[in-house]
C-alpha cells in the first residue's frame, strides 16, 4: 500500500464528534497506562490525535451556549464535564501552536474523538447547511441539532472513498467519532499515519489515489495543483544574498530546490499547492537558514529571510518589549518562549523569560535565529522572529505587541481582529480596511463601502466616521468594541516603523470586507519590509500573511485577504499596484475607485 502522511500547517484546523446516542454510559477509552476506563454519564471523553497525539485545551459548548474546559494530555486523552449543558454538545480542542480541531457529540457518557476525519465530516455538513464550515456551527446553536442529524450520509461518503486504507489498516468497522483508540500508531491511528491529510486552519485536504476530498467551497481542489512561491534573503550585516539553494521539503518527503540572485530573488514556479513545506536555505559564509511551516495554502511568498554569518557564535543576549496592541501600554508576566528556526511555533523550546514591570525581557541564546512567542492570560500569543548575534553584539528585537482575546471584548458582536507589524523600513505602512456600508443598526444598506484607514480610524452604524467623537460615548481604541454602534475601527497609525496597528471587526453585516496593507511612506518596499499581518476570528480561525516578494514603487498596496460575514476568510495575498478596485466610501462626488490609493489626505 502507498505510504502516506499526516501533515498539519500552524493555523487553525477544524473537526467535530458524534452520530448515534449510546445511553448506556458504558463506552470506553484508554488512560495513562492503556487500561480502558468508563466516561461516565454527566461527562464526554476521547482522544485528540492527527497521528501524534495532541495536548489541548478543550471547550465544550452545549446548545444552550453554556462551556466547559478542560486539557487532553501527553497521550491526547480528555473527558470533560457536561455539568449545566444541555445536548447536543460542540467539542473544540485548541493546540498552543494555533491548530483547532472541532468535534461532536449527541448525548453524554460517549467516546467523543477529535481527528481530521471528524473534521472532514463536520465541516461538510456544516457547508451543506450553508454555513461557512465547522467554525460557524460551533457558535450557531440553533443549528446544531439539525446539522448534526445529517452526518451519517456523509460518514457514509467517506468511508466509501476511504475503504481500501481502512480495510487495510484493519479497522473498517470503525466509528471514526464513538469509537476509542490510542494515538499510538497502531489500529485506527495508523490510519491516520497512513493517510495524506492537510490543514490549514478552516482548509482541509484529503488526497487518495484517485480521488481529492476537501472542505473548500468554491474550489476543486486536484491532486497536481501548483502555485508560483518566492523569497528573498538578505545578510543581517546587510545586503542580498547570491547564489544561495532553497529547497522546500513536503511533510511526505518530496524535495523542491531554487536558488537565488544577485539580488537575492529566489523563485519556484511550480511548487505543488495545498502543502506544508520545511524551507532551507543555505548559503556559504553564513548559518543555514530553516523556515518551518511554510504553507502553500494561503501563502505565495517566503517573505524576506535574514541570514546570520557563520563567524558569529557563542552565546549573545537577546533583549526586547512587550506591549498591549491596542493600548501601547508595557506588559509585566508575559512568559517568552524562545525556539530554533523562524516559524517555529511546535518544536522544543530551547529559554524561556517573564517581562518586568515595564514590559522588557532579557534572555541569552546562541547564535542563529528564533522564534519567540508571547503568551499572557487574557490575551492571544503573538510570534516573532528574533536573533542572537553571539558573543559579537546584543541584538534589541522590535516591540512584540499581543492583544486581548476577542471574547474579552464588551460587545457579543466581535468579530475579527487584524494585525499588521513590519520592519524598519518602510516607515510608514498603512492599515486599510473595507467592508459593506450600513445605516442604522445594520439595516438599509447601501451600494457603497465603508473605509477604514488613518484619516478615517473607524465606522460606525449611525454613521460616524474619522478620529474620535464625542458622540461615541466610550469609544476607545484599547476596547473599540465597548460601543454598541462601532462596527469597525484601527486603534492608531504609526508612522515610525514597525507598528503594530491594529483593526478590529466588532459587528459583521452582510457582505464582504477586504484588508489591504499601502506603503505610504519612507524608503524600501512592502516586500523588503517585511510586513506580516496576523488575523484571527471569534471562530476561531486565525491565519498569518507574508507580503510576497518582488514589490518595488512608493505606492505599493497589498490586498491581503478577504473575509465574508459568515467568518470563510479567502486569502489573495497579491499587490495590485496603484490602480486598486477597491471602492471608496462615498463616490457621489466622481471620485474614480481605481485612485483611491494614489489621492489619500496627508498625515
Amino acid at each position: 500500500m502507498k505510504k502516506y502522511l499526516l501533515i498539519l500547517s500552524v493555523v487553525v484546523a477544524l473537526i467535530f464528534q458524534g452520530c448515534g446516542s449510546d445511553s448506556d454510559n458504558t463506552t470506553a477509552i484508554p488512560d495513562d497506562g492503556g487500561d480502558t476506563v468508563v466516561v461516565p454519564a454527566g461527562q464526554i471523553g476521547g482522544t485528540v490525535a492527527v497521528g501524534l497525539p495532541l495536548e489541548a485545551e478543550i471547550s465544550v459548548v452545549g446548545a444552550n451556549g453554556i462551556e466547559s474546559t478542560t486539557t487532553s494530555n501527553s497521550n491526547g486523552e480528555y473527558r470533560a464535564s457536561l455539568t449545566g449543558l444541555t445536548a447536543p454538545y460542540i467539542v473544540r480542542a485548541s493546540t498552543e501552536d494555533g491548530i483547532v480541531l472541532f468535534s461532536f457529540a449527541q448525548t453524554d457518557g460517549i467516546v467523543t474523538n477529535v481527528t481530521p476525519l471528524t473534521s472532514y465530516v463536520l465541516d461538510t455538513v456544516a457547508t451543506q447547511g450553508n454555513l461557512a464550515g465547522v467554525s460557524e456551527l460551533y457558535s450557531d446553536f440553533a443549528n446544531q441539532s439539525t446539522l448534526i442529524a445529517n452526518v451519517d450520509p456523509v460518514v457514509t461518503q467517506l468511508n466509501s472513498a476511504l475503504a481500501p486504507y481502512m480495510t487495510a489498516e484493519n479497522v473498517a468497522s470503525f466509528d471514526h467519532f464513538r469509537d476509542s483508540f490510542t494515538a499510538d500508531h497502531t489500529g485506527y491511528d495508523a490510519l491516520l499515519d497512513a493517510l495524506d491529510i492537510e490543514i490549514e486552519n478552516d482548509d482541509l485536504v484529503i488526497r487518495l489515489d484517485d480521488e481529492v476530498l476537501n472542505t473548500f467551497n468554491d474550489a476543486n481542489i486536484t491532486a497536481d495543483a501548483t502555485t508560483r512561491v518566492s523569497g528573498t534573503l538578505n545578510s543581517l550585516l546587510g545586503g542580498p544574498i547570491n547564489g544561495a539553494t532553497i529547497t522546500f521539503t513536503s511533510t511526505n518527503g518530496d524535495e523542491y530546490t531554487a536558488s537565488s540572485s544577485q539580488e537575492g530573488l529566489f523563485i519556484y514556479e511550480e511548487l505543488p499547492l495545498f502543502r506544508v513545506y520545511t524551507v532551507r536555505i543555505e548559503a556559504e559564509g553564513y548559518l543555514s537558514a530553516i523556515r518551518n511551516n511554510f504553507s502553500t495554502f494561503t501563502n505565495t511568498s517566503v517573505g524576506t529571510v535574514v541570514m546570520i554569518p557563520d563567524t558569529m557564535s557563542g552565546s549573545g543576549e537577546v533583549r526586547g518589549t512587550v506591549i498591549d496592541a491596542r493600548s501601547g501600554e508595557s506588559l509585566q508576566g508575559v512568559t517568552l518562549s524562545f525556539r530554533a528556526n523562524a516559524n517555529n511555533r511546535t518544536g522544543d523550546v530551547v529559554a524561556t523569560t517573564t517581562t518586568d514591570a515595564d514590559g522588557v525581557y532579557n534572555v541569552s541564546l546562541a547564535a542563529g535565529v528564533y522564534t519567540a512567542s508571547a503568551t499572557f492570560d487574557g490575551y492571544s500569543t503573538n510570534y516573532m522572529t528574533v536573533y542572537s548575534y553571539g558573543v559579537a553584539d546584543s541584538y534589541e528585537a522590535p516591540t512584540l505587541s499581543i492583544f486581548s482575546t476577542i471574547s474579552g471584548y464588551n460587545s457579543a458582536n466581535a468579530f475579527a481582529t487584524i494585525q499588521l507589524t513590519w520592519g524598519a523600513a518602510p516607515s510608514d505602512l498603512d492599515s486599510h480596511l473595507t467592508g459593506p456600508n450600513v445605516t442604522l443598526a445594520g439595516e438599509n444598506a447601501s451600494g457603497n463601502r465603508f473605509h477604514i484607514a488613518y484619516y478615517n480610524q473607524y465606522h460606525t452604524t449611525n454613521g460616524i466616521m474619522g478620529y474620535y467623537n464625542p458622540m461615541l460615548g466610550d469609544f476607545n481604541a484599547s476596547n473599540p468594541c465597548a460601543n454598541e454602534n462601532v462596527i469597525a475601527a484601527l486603534d492608531l497609525d504609526d508612522v515610525s516603523s514597525y507598528g503594530p496597528e491594529t483593526t478590529t471587526i466588532c459587528r459583521v453585516e452582510s457582505g464582504v470586507y477586504s484588508f489591504y496593507v499601502h506603503h505610504f511612506s519612507g524608503s524600501s518596499t512592502i516586500s523588503e519590509s517585511p510586513a506580516v499581518v496576523n488575523v484571527t476570528t471569534a471562530s476561531g480561525i486565525s491565519r498569518t500573511f507574508t507580503a510576497p516578494a518582488g514589490s518595488s514603487g512608493y505606492n505599493d498596496v497589498w490586498h491581503v485577504f478577504d473575509i465574508s460575514s459568515n467568518g470563510n476568510l479567502t486569502a489573495v495575498n497579491q499587490f495590485i499596484g496603484t490602480t486598486s478596485s477597491i471602492r471608496s466610501v462615498d463616490n457621489s462626488e466622481g471620485q474614480d475607485e481605481r485612485d483611491i490609493f494614489m489621492n489619500l489626505p496627508k498625515k
